[in-house]
């Protein structure tokens, strides 16, 4: 657990031999017969619930792999992002806890409530864990411009349910604090130290993770928050660097709703992606 958030991790009943055949036969077998059980690490979206991280971590159970969920607290992704880093901590110790630090690893990241724990997980992953055998990563509606706007939609959109009254003066705090926090990088770049906190970023580290695994970006050009011009940059970056970047822009899924809308494509996708990663 997190302060009261758990890790929700599943080993899946069906074993690597019983897992059925697909339309690719013995093509699809090569890549799934491996002798370790690949493991994927879901990381949700800002407010993001565990019944519907579960609906994607289902998938990927069926298939045979073991899977890990978790959804960083919202306020820790606002305000205080340098406090991933225990949390970070924490899910990679339990690799080691229960004996998975050699299976195949793989992440699959939703927004930039998830890219922001994943970043981190990464920053230490490549001082500390470099033997960890990471496979891939596959980033959903991620990640989103540094903007206002964009931050304060995610923030809105994470309060649904929520009393209206104590959802709107949180949204008010929160978009005080996003100004303040625009103000202050002002300020700062004036006086000469601005590359030193933009290298510091969570989108500057982003873009130049030293990461070289391959990746899949699923995104869509009617998401209100991820905008896929963005994405587009970011894939071209990640891309210059060499790393070999797979994409899927759709024209008419919304933000963490690619799945939903396109269900049969979207898990497609996800099942080619680590296939092909397993192959190398």
């Amino acid at each position: 657990k997190d302060g009261g958030r758990r890790f929700h991790v599943t080993f899946p009943s069906l074993n690597l031999s019983e897992r059925p055949s697909e339309d690719n036969g013995n093509e699809q077998n090569q890549c799934i017969s491996e002798e370790k059980e690949p493991v994927v690490i879901l990381l949700g979206w800002v407010g993001c619930k565990d019944k519907y991280l579960a609906k994607y971590s289902a998938f990927y159970e069926k298939r045979g792999s073991i899977t890990i969920r978790y959804t960083a607290p919202t306020e820790k992704v606002f305000f205080g992002s340098g406090k991933m880093q225990p949390i970070a901590e924490k899910l990679l110790e339990l690799l080691y806890d229960l004996s998975l630090d050699k299976n195949p690893i793989f992440f699959h990241v939703f927004s930039n409530g998830g890219g922001i724990l994943y970043q981190s997980m990464i920053d230490i992953l490549l001082k500390e864990h470099k033997s960890l055998n990471i496979c891939g990563t596959i980033f959903d509606s991620c990640p989103a411009p540094k903007k206002i706007s964009t931050a304060f939609k995610a923030f809105k959109g994470s309060m649904i349910g929520m009393n209206p009254v104590i959802s709107w003066l949180f949204g008010m705090i929160v978009y005080s604090w996003l100004v303040m926090t625009v103000l202050l990088r002002f300020v700062i770049s004036k006086t000469g130290l601005k590359s030193d906190v933009d290298a510091h970023s969570f989108h500057a580290r982003f873009r130049n993770c030293q990461s070289r695994w391959p990746s899949l970006f699923l995104y869509s050009t009617a998401d209100d928050i991820t905008e896929s011009s963005y994405v587009d940059e970011v894939i071209a970056h990640r891309k210059s660097l060499r790393v070999q970047v797979s994409s899927i822009c759709w024209e008419d899924s919304g933000h963490v709703s690619h799945m939903r809308t396109h269900p049969e494509v979207y898990v497609k996708q996800c099942y080619d992606f680590i296939d092909r990663c397993l192959k190398h």
